[in-house]
């Protein structure tokens, strides 16, 4: 990869300097957010006697008493009320929930020297005793990993859909049968997004245990959905008997809702989730949170992720067309794609700052409303290209657009099939996928590593003109000196060994650069080509191409002038004049959709629905950073 990308440079730095101004502020904020996650790490769970989250109805019981009790946050006036009472935190949060206790009293107590140390060493205790279940389950997850084993990447997902733990059990299960190593589950809602988009006069999605239940039986309510921490803990028992069978670790993964990233934060380390979305622009211009509540819920999130050694997946940014509607004009989807991978950046800046490591930071590959959009395979191509120059060290996720119409759902597999790097893959997430859709995956990622293998990408060129929609994208190299006279680019020609009994086939690949570099007469013609010789033998095993047996089978695309010649290839015994023909475009028809129309929102609108952050100049802060 060169060093000086130019341009790309400078987008770099400049979303460097945006990430550091508002994560520095964000780091030193609390929410209400963070306060819910805060009493779930003491072990506040379940819910209230009306039914309520119990986090929640605490939080809000507290802060009913002025608004300026949040700046000051609620882990030591409730770990005040712990030493005073001589309770566990369960059994004090269900009486400050019903009113029986008021926390107000024991943040007046704060005030004497002796009686705040009393409770910083309270709160101390509680931190502790959260961060090492976090700990013991991130050596527990190394330590399975290294007794079972785990897929070689990319790993192939499948998105949950059902809506209780018992049909995600069962889903699940078909799931890791069939092949997926990876199980994506949706976190349901908040009470406090729930109650906004009420006010908001909005919908909001209300959980039913199993479709056709009419009425909430204790069993039901048992089953829990499928993203509650109680789910996600069964769900996390089942992969583990399910990878002890198959020999081979399977990983759980949780996308949280708007404001739940702290609480998610939390659950993913006491119940050993793998990987979890988090990304606070896409929830700032999606999910349309106040900016500084998403900072600073993911500034915690992110932390204690961190900690719990959770691979973190952010976005490959929203679509953002707010600019194009306030004057007027139509959105160009150059312009859409910049905006996202902009936002990215910032993003990843973002998680860096936080303390998430690289090793830690998975990124997304393409927009989920690029399949919709003209000559998508180009893009596709370009923005990979793009995102693999700016995050060389940060794998690609590539996932399912949800809810797809029948031309995307054609579509997208083929696209991420042909695209897709090799060595840059990390996770193919598909949506609620049977067998076959499985091995297809893993077969076609397989594929692309094969031929990620035999040649490395280089220039990209513009797409050729034709009435195809799905315009091919030429892919050529810089030459060496020895190469522009021979004809083979500088490390382009690697084989196998013959004497594998696991293949039977030898590559050869030979690329010509684009038509940038300046004509010679010694240079050969702008043609892109692979040659792949393969040689049979008696024993069904591979011989060397000298055999009397060989056959050569030549691939050709013409990028460049029309040739119909190519010289004998350096290396191989027997090879011969070959001809090749003109390529005939083809007349591929892809049904496009309108980016970004949906009846149920309003792209580029951004609403404050959510209590921004307060400083937390008086509040004690636990340190849960990284190892």
């Amino acid at each position: 990869m060169v060093g000086d990308l130019g341009p790309l440079d400078r987008l770099t730095e400049r979303a460097q300097t945006l990430a550091g101004a508002w994560a520095g502020r964000a780091r030193g904020s609390t929410t209400v957010g963070r306060e819910r996650a805060l009493l779930r790490m003491f072990g506040v769970s379940g819910l209230d006697v009306a039914g309520r989250p119990l986090a929640w109805a605490v939080i809000d019981r507290y802060l009913a008493g002025g608004p300026d009790r949040l700046g000051g946050g609620i882990v030591l006036p409730f770990a005040m009320a712990l030493a005073e009472y001589d309770l566990d935190p369960q059994r004090l949060a269900l009486d400050v929930a019903s009113g029986a206790v008021d926390l107000g009293m024991e943040a007046a107590l704060l005030r004497e020297p002796d009686r705040r140390a009393i409770a910083e060493e309270e709160a101390g205790r509680l931190v502790a005793a959260a961060v090492e279940r976090i700990d013991a389950n991130r050596t527990a997850r190394a330590e399975l990993i290294d007794v079972l084993g785990e897929a070689r990447r990319p790993w192939v997902g499948a998105a949950i859909g059902e809506p209780d733990l018992a049909g995600a059990l069962d889903e699940g299960r078909a799931a890791v049968d069939a092949g997926a190593d990876l199980l994506d589950v949706e976190v349901p809602i908040g009470r406090e997004l729930s109650d906004r988009l009420r006010r908001a006069g909005l919908d909001a999605p209300v959980w039913q245990p199993r479709a056709g239940t009419a009425d909430l039986t204790p069993e039901a309510i048992d089953q829990a959905p499928t993203g509650s921490q109680r789910a996600l803990g069964g769900l996390r028992r089942a992969l583990d008997e399910a990878a002890a069978q198959r020999r081979g670790y399977v990983r759980l993964g949780i996308v949280p809702p708007p404001l739940g990233m702290p609480e998610s934060a939390v659950v993913a380390g006491f119940e050993r989730i793998d990987v979890a979305r988090s990304d606070p622009l896409g929830e700032i211009v999606d999910g349309h949170v106040a900016p500084d509540r998403a900072l600073a819920d993911h500034a915690f999130g992110q932390a204690l992720l961190a900690r719990a050694g959770v691979t973190v997946a952010i976005g490959p940014g929203p679509l953002v067309v707010g600019p194009d509607l306030a004057r007027g004009v139509p959105s160009d989807p150059a312009v859409r794609a910049g905006r996202a991978l902009a936002l990215q950046l910032v993003a990843v800046a973002i998680a860096r700052g936080n303390g998430l490591p690289e090793d830690q930071i998975l990124i997304g590959g393409l927009t989920p409303w690029l399949v919709d959009e003209p000559d998508p395979v180009a893009r596709a191509v370009g923005e990979v290209a793009l995102r693999r120059a700016l995050f060389p060290e940060l794998g690609l996720v590539f996932e399912e657009p949800r809810s797809a119409g029948s031309a995307t759902a054609e579509l997208w597999p083929a696209l991420v099939a042909a695209i897709q790097p090799a060595g840059a893959t990390a996770v193919i997430v598909r949506q609620r996928p049977d067998r076959r859709t499985v091995r297809s995956t893993r077969v076609a990622s397989l594929v692309a590593a094969d031929v990620g293998s035999a040649h490395e990408m280089g220039l990209l060129a513009r797409p050729r003109s034709g009435p195809s929609s799905a315009s091919p994208t030429t892919v050529g190299a810089p030459w060496s000196e020895r190469g522009r006279r021979s004809g083979l680019r500088r490390g382009s020609a690697r084989t196998r060994s013959p004497s594998d009994p696991t293949t039977s086939t030898r590559w050869r690949v030979s690329s010509v650069g684009s038509a940038r570099f300046p004509r010679r007469a010694a240079q050969p013609p702008d043609t892109a080509g692979i040659t792949w010789i393969v040689a049979f033998g008696r024993t069904g095993v591979s011989s060397f191409a000298s055999s009397p047996s060989t056959k050569t089978l030549m691939c050709w695309r013409i990028v460049g002038p029309l040739s119909t010649s190519r010289l004998r290839m350096p290396g191989v015994c027997s090879s011969s004049r070959s001809i090749a023909s003109a390529t005939v475009v083809a007349t591929t028809s892809v049904e496009r959709l309108v980016p970004g129309r949906s009846e149920t929102s309003e792209r580029g609108r951004m609403t404050v629905t959510a209590t921004p952050a307060q400083s937390t100049s008086m509040a004690w802060t636990p340190q849960i950073g990284g190892r």
